[in-house]
């Protein structure tokens, strides 16, 4: 059992853990198995609810230095989301879902 969080905003939620002020170091410290995290695309907009989502970017998986930074300029992850569910994690020590 543990916590799932949807992480929304605007343009804030595109800063990833890599643009971050010692971000290389913070995306070889991410590797955490109990917080698995989620990114769905910009193309899944809706005014209504639906069962199946539009686009995903990145299917569920767990926390790691690839899938918070990723190599090269694979960064789909936000910053202030990840550290929002990192500070959960550590604080609470419960599984973490992050999308």
């Amino acid at each position: 059992f543990g916590d799932v969080y949807m992480c929304s905003g605007q343009s804030n939620m595109r800063f990833t853990v890599s643009m971050v002020f010692n971000g290389t170091a913070a995306v070889a410290a991410a590797n955490y198995s109990d917080i698995r995290v989620m990114t769905v695309g910009q193309g899944t907009r809706s005014s209504f609810p639906f069962r199946e989502l539009k686009t995903i970017e990145k299917y569920w998986d767990n926390a790691t230095n690839y899938t918070i930074g990723g190599p090269g300029n694979w960064s789909y992850f936000s910053a202030v989301c990840w550290f929002f569910g990192k500070e959960l994690y550590d604080t609470y020590h419960v599984p973490i879902g992050l999308i």
